[in-house]
């Protein structure tokens, strides 16, 4: 077990249940014990948005949003 800092982690991302963290040297951590809904609680949401139902980014990792839902980033 070992844990991850969230300034290092650029996106989640859930797939048929199994959520996994991509960090900034592109490495893939499986993450057991959470499922998206719950990092999404405990990470800093003006720090992560929810992009999709399966995937929660790090917004300063985002170039460009294009936004046809209207929703506002904090």
């Amino acid at each position: 077990m070992y844990f991850l800092e969230t300034e290092n982690i650029r996106f989640f991302e859930a797939n048929e249940g199994v959520v996994f963290a991509f960090d900034d040297k592109g490495k893939k951590h499986l993450l057991t014990t959470s499922t998206l809904k719950e990092i999404e609680e405990q990470v800093n949401s003006l720090e992560f948005f929810r992009i999709s139902r399966s995937e929660l980014v790090q917004k300063n990792t985002l170039k460009k949003w294009s936004d046809t839902t209207k929703i506002r980033l904090p």
